[in-house]
């Protein structure tokens, strides 16, 4: 009876495994009762593709009448546009949705690479320009939203909380809401960088991910570098 029992509590895990591959293996993805779409489209602006996923909540294929509010998430440094789905955040949502602790709202998340999500200081990569030009009305388009700043909120996690902030504060005609999360340790790196003589760091460009936003010349990047954490200015959204 015990072995008997060992194997069907197995099974039960094993068949809970499969089903739950199979959402993240196809696209679009059902989930419990809203979808996420995971797709991808070309951009002009970056000259590649984009990914991007967006949670539909439940009724968006039948209430084809109904538009909604959109809130924008932006993934952390060496994260993509599944994040949510993978961490189970998409699954939070949903249980918050059922409980009737949230609306109905699309959550939309583009990939954001390694970009901070901003241009480049070379110019190379204009993600910034891309999500605000491109990446935004291609979204509003396709999907049934509420085109106004007090329905469009963005949020980010680290690196994404950095670009959520530099967004809204840079664009409040078009986000009426704006958080961001710091990891966990987040707070003690920047307290040892508050610590630690700048000027002592060594700057290798070709290896540094600052010197995408700062620069690649030595001088002028040290200078921003020094600029940003002296001012605190980097504290909150350091990824």
């Amino acid at each position: 009876m015990l072995l008997l029992g060992s194997m069907r509590k197995f099974a039960s895990r094993m068949v809970r495994f499969l089903v739950l591959a199979s959402f993240l293996s196809v696209s679009p993805l059902v989930f419990a009762q809203g979808r996420i779409d995971c797709s991808s489209f070309r951009s002009t602006v970056l000259h590649r593709g984009v990914r991007y996923c967006v949670m539909l909540p439940p009724g968006y294929e039948k209430e084809t009448g109904k538009k909604y509010p959109e809130l924008y998430f932006l993934h952390g440094l060496g994260e993509n546009e599944q994040t949510l789905l993978r961490s189970g955040g998409w699954g939070l949502i949903e249980d918050l949705r059922q409980q009737h602790k949230i609306g109905d709202f699309l959550m939309v998340a583009p990939e954001g690479w390694d970009s901070f999500f901003i241009n480049s200081a070379d110019g190379r990569d204009r993600y910034s320009d891309f999500f605000l030009s491109e990446f935004l009305p291609y979204i509003e388009t396709h999907y049934r939203t509420i085109r106004d700043r007090r329905a469009r909120a963005v949020t980010g996690l680290s690196m994404g909380g950095y670009g959520a902030l530099r967004f809204a504060f840079a664009h409040p005609e078009l986000f009426g809401s704006v958080s961001e999360r710091r990891r966990p340790d987040a707070q003690a790196i920047a307290g040892r960088w508050r610590q630690a003589r700048v000027s002592s760091v060594p700057w290798r460009p070709q290896r540094g991910l600052l010197s995408f936003a700062y620069g690649r010349d030595h001088r002028v990047s040290l200078a921003r570098f020094r600029a940003a954490w002296g001012s605190g200015k980097m504290m909150q959204i350091s990824g």
